[in-house]
C-alpha cells in the first residue's frame, strides 16, 4: 500500500512539474531572443543613423514580411549568411509585433504609430514633410524595422528596414527595403554590411 501511495505521489509530481519545466525553458529562450532582438535593432540604428540626430522617430510596430522571394540575391552575394538565418527572418516576420521601449541608444527616440505618422504628414496622398520637420526638426525621418532573424547559436542576424523622409513619388513609406547583416563579435553585434534595393510587394 505504501509503495502504491509513493508511486502515485511520484506520478502527481511529474504531472505538476513537467509543464513548469517545459514552459520555464521556453520562457528562457523567449527572453534570450527578445534581448538579442533589441540589441540588434539598437546596433542597426546606431550604425545606420549614428549620433548626428537629437531624436529618432521609430514605427512602434515591426513590418510584416513584404519583400517576397527576392532573397536568392542575398544568398549569392553574401555566402556567410546561413540558410537558417534567412529562414528565421521570414518566419519571424509572418506577423507584425509592437515594439517596447527597450532600445539602447545614445540619442533620444520615440515610438509612434503609423496612424500618428500619417496624421503628422496631414495627407497620405501628398505628404506634408514641412509639417513633419516642424514637429520633429532634428529627426532623420520615420524608421520602420522588421523583426530580427537569427541562426540557432545567435552568432549572426538579419533585419530589414526602411526610413521615410521626403520620399520620392510622395510615398509615405519607401518602396525599397534594406537588409542589414550582423555578426556577433566579443559579445557585441557588429554590422557586417547592408544590401539595398529589395522592393516591397505592397504599394504603400
Amino acid at each position: 500500500m505504501k509503495s502504491f501511495i509513493r508511486y502515485n505521489i511520484f506520478i502527481i509530481l511529474i504531472i505538476v512539474l513537467t509543464p513548469r519545466l517545459f514552459y520555464g525553458e521556453n520562457s528562457s529562450k523567449i527572453r534570450r531572443s527578445e534581448i538579442q532582438e533589441y540589441e540588434v535593432i539598437s546596433a542597426l540604428i546606431s550604425s545606420y543613423l549614428g549620433n548626428d540626430f537629437s531624436l529618432i522617430i521609430i514605427n512602434e510596430r515591426t513590418e510584416a514580411w513584404c519583400i517576397g522571394a527576392q532573397l536568392q540575391r542575398l544568398r549569392e552575394e553574401c555566402k556567410k549568411i546561413k540558410h537558417e538565418t534567412i529562414d528565421s527572418l521570414i518566419i519571424r516576420n509572418s506577423l507584425s509585433v509592437k515594439l517596447q521601449k527597450k532600445l539602447s541608444l545614445n540619442t533620444n527616440y520615440i515610438l509612434i504609430s503609423r496612424d500618428k505618422y500619417i496624421e503628422i504628414l496631414q495627407d497620405s496622398i501628398i505628404p506634408d514633410w514641412d509639417n513633419f520637420d516642424r514637429i520633429f526638426p532634428d529627426s532623420p525621418g520615420f524608421l520602420t524595422v522588421s523583426r530580427v532573424g537569427f541562426d540557432t547559436n545567435y552568432s549572426q542576424a538579419l533585419i530589414y528596414f526602411c526610413n521615410a523622409y521626403r520620399c520620392s513619388d510622395n510615398r509615405i513609406i519607401p518602396k525599397s527595403r534594406n537588409i542589414a547583416f550582423f555578426i556577433k563579435k566579443d559579445d557585441k553585434w557588429v554590422l557586417e554590411g547592408i544590401k539595398k534595393g529589395f522592393y516591397s510587394i505592397y504599394d504603400h
